[in-house]
């Protein structure tokens, strides 16, 4: 059996190596080809614009203007995205479109924006003013669309589809990871390790969706996709941290762990009041979840660092560390851009990460095969320790271990003890052959009369116990009487084989104190019927 499972799990193992190879290639390859894919579409109703005048008003508004001239019947859109900013288009002089004025502060904000702005015909100057809503701007670089809104939109989100692709199977394999936890759990040692990890590839998967152009175009509540972004960021610096503790197996205090907790949640909750009622903004609040991160990435270089001195370069480093120093370059480039408000894309960024990701998740995965098949040669010996090869049942070793657990909680809790009569002939006359047959065939009467209310245990070559817990429900009479049904019925159809067993059954009383003196008295009670039935046979 133990065989038969090591191959069925090596097999499980490949596979899984497999599907993470295959899941990089597919990866690479759609990052690496999205310009072919959008580039198949046939765009000849679409139109990159240029801005006949771009003007820098001030430090934080652009002015762009163009000049069209439409026939008459020809209904055409101009499309742009901006990320944290406010969008007001004139139409020579006259206001058409404006995302400043909202009702409350919280809607004000603004988020990743899919603007379609749709133009009159004739002629006219179209000027569009960005205003950036947090900081000033070193890149204000903006792509404008000319064209039929439907072959924008269709175009952009083919353009926008393998990114989209790239985080929902990030997504995914969180998700996938998180089942699999759920159903191996009981067989792994270190089980944090896969949860924290599955959670934080659920969470950044949900993060780089939400932040996508894809889904930019297709939802139109801007101000919660906005929110719903910066409140999974906020989740990622303490899941990342909690994977990192367990990951790289850092022995670190409870009390430091606690602390890093609580500031990530304060910080959490302290960003989300500051900006609802508009005192800072998401974006300007973030310097300390930047930090928490840092902080984060300290903690896995110290882990790594010590993997290293205490088991040498393993393939764990061996997987990560490359990526590591990528993450870290890009975590710093990144930070760099944002600070200088310069940063327009985490697409590079993000696809460090995703390698990072990958790595670790190959050597999660061949981490986790290897601990399924030792936690499950390991259940199979747990059971062969407390399992009676020969019956089935539990073995004594199983009752002892029971009767220690229980300790002096003895209430509500009845004993039977079953001997086998005349085992000792069978055995001598007809070989142990027979007599094995003798022990097999009382051992599954003895469990079809108490019919899962109580667990059957074989403590002796010829010698049963059965423990019946919550007795109010059970009745003892029913029991004795069915097992005595099926000794007749059993030996009315056997030539030589005859079952006898004697049985005593008592429950707890007020003067018992442990196990033992409840077993007293069922073997007693069993004795009693022992000398009953060889009396019998003798009359």
């Amino acid at each position: 059996m133990v065989i038969k499972m090591k191959k069925t799990i090596d097999i499980y193992q490949k596979m899984l190596i497999l599907i993470a190879c295959a899941s990089i290639i597919i990866i690479f390859g759609i990052f690496f080809n999205s310009n072919n894919i959008a580039n198949s579409d046939n765009c000849t109703h679409t139109n990159i614009v240029v801005p006949d005048i771009t003007e820098k008003i001030d430090l934080t508004t652009t002015k762009y203007v163009f000049h069209f001239n439409f026939s008459s019947g020809e209904q055409l859109s101009l499309h742009f995205i901006t990320d944290l900013k406010t969008v007001q288009v004139f139409s020579n002089n006259t206001l058409i479109y404006d995302t400043g004025n909202k009702a409350s502060t919280i809607e004000e904000t603004s988020g990743k924006i899919s603007h379609f702005i749709k133009l009159p015909t004739g002629k006219n100057t179209v000027t569009v003013l960005t205003h950036n809503k947090y900081m000033a701007s070193n890149s204000d670089r903006i792509s404008f669309r000319l064209g039929d809104q439907r072959f924008i939109l269709t175009e952009q989100l083919i353009h926008a589809l393998p990114h989209v692709i790239v985080y929902f199977l990030t997504f995914i394999c969180g998700l996938a990871l998180f089942l699999c936890w759920v159903v191996i759990r009981k067989y792994i040692e270190n089980d944090k390790t896969a949860l924290s990890f599955s959670w934080l590839l659920i969470t950044a998967g949900l993060w780089l969706i939400r932040g996508s152009d894809f889904v930019c175009l297709l939802f139109t509540n801007h101000t919660a996709l906005y929110y719903i972004g910066y409140i999974l960021f906020l989740q990622i610096p303490a899941l990342f941290f909690s994977f990192s503790i367990h990951y790289w197996q850092i022995n670190c205090k409870v009390w430091k762990m606690n602390v890093y907790y609580f500031l990530s949640i304060a910080n959490m909750v302290g960003c989300i009041i500051l900006h609802t009622f508009n005192i800072i903004e998401f974006k300007q609040s973030s310097f300390f979840t930047h930090i928490l991160l840092v902080i984060t990435l300290f903690v896995a270089l110290y882990g790594m660092v010590l993997h290293i001195q205490k088991l040498g370069l393993t393939l764990k480093i061996k997987l990560t560390i490359i990526p590591f120093i990528l993450l870290i370059l890009s975590v710093f480039t990144d930070y760099t851009g944002f600070y200088s408000n310069a940063l327009t894309s985490y697409k590079r960024g993000g696809l460090i990460v995703l390698i990072f990701v990958l790595c670790i998740a190959i050597d999660i995965l061949i981490d986790l095969a290897k601990q399924l098949r030792e936690g499950q040669r390991n259940a199979v010996y747990k059971k062969l320790a407390t399992t009676d090869i020969l019956t089935g049942m539990y073995n004594r070793n199983a009752f002892e271990q029971w009767e220690i657990k229980q300790g002096r909680e003895i209430a509500d809790i009845g004993i039977a003890l079953c001997d086998l009569n005349n085992l000792k002939f069978y055995n001598d006359n007809y070989g142990h052959e027979l007599g094995d047959q003798y022990i097999i065939d009382a051992a599954d009467i003895i469990m079809k009369a108490f019919d899962n209310k109580g667990e059957c245990y074989r403590i002796g070559g010829d010698e049963f116990v059965v423990v019946v817990h919550h007795i109010s429900n059970f009745d003892i009479q029913k029991t004795k009487q069915k097992m005595c049904d099926m000794e007749n019925e059993y030996n009315s159809k056997s030539d030589i084989l005859k079952i006898e067993i004697a049985f005593g059954y008592t429950a707890t009383i007020e003067t018992d104190h442990q196990i033992s003196d409840i077993m007293k008295r069922a073997d007693q009670l069993m004795y009693q019927e022992k000398k009953r039935l060889k009396y019998q046979k003798r009359i």
